[in-house]
């Protein structure tokens, strides 16, 4: 702990008990109650989340080529996530020496994803000595991100924005 010399974490620490993990009987502290209050002790978690989603995927044939179908899907997705997470009164004593400890301070953010997304397939040989099917193909998708951190006191954001993308050849004997 950041301060030692608390006064109230001094005497939290004098209810601590010893508990013993190896031992198989109550007899020996395995259970001893007072360990087992000491160490795990109730928490409350209320937790809201929320999530909207809007997508649209559109794919099929463009057009026949002179190995078959040339085919192309494209598609969108927006995405927007709000999470906010409480906790009941009971924190453990060591939790305020901690900036934001998962199970003691409330949390809370949003993410807000769009996405954009293009594929094409082509076959370039079919049905020929050496290639029952030979198809190259090609994705791009972009990627605007944005992550907010709305806790009191920790408010951030951070935005990114990526592409990905991928070039595919596909041969079958």
């Amino acid at each position: 702990p950041a301060n030692v010399n608390d006064p109230a974490l001094n005497a939290e620490y004098a209810n601590c008990r010893p508990l013993n993990l190896i031992g198989t009987t109550e007899s020996n502290g395995r259970l001893d109650p007072e360990a087992l209050r000491y160490g795990y002790r109730t928490q409350e978690n209320d937790v809201e989340y929320a999530q909207h989603v809007v997508a649209g995927n559109f794919r099929g044939d463009l057009f026949s080529g002179w190995a078959g179908p040339i085919g192309a899907a494209t598609g969108f997705e927006a995405r927007l996530e709000k999470g906010d997470v409480t906790h009941g009164d009971v924190l453990l004593p060591w939790y305020r020496y901690y900036s934001r400890p998962q199970l003691g301070y409330p949390y809370s953010g949003e993410l807000s994803i769009i996405e954009g997304y293009t594929e094409v397939n082509v076959p370039l040989l079919e049905e020929v000595t050496l290639a029952k099917r030979l198809e190259i193909g090609g994705a791009y998708r972009r990627t605007w991100q944005e992550n907010k951190d709305t806790t009191p006191g920790f408010e951030a954001s951070k935005k990114i924005n990526f592409n990905t993308w991928k070039a595919n050849l596909g041969w079958d004997l």
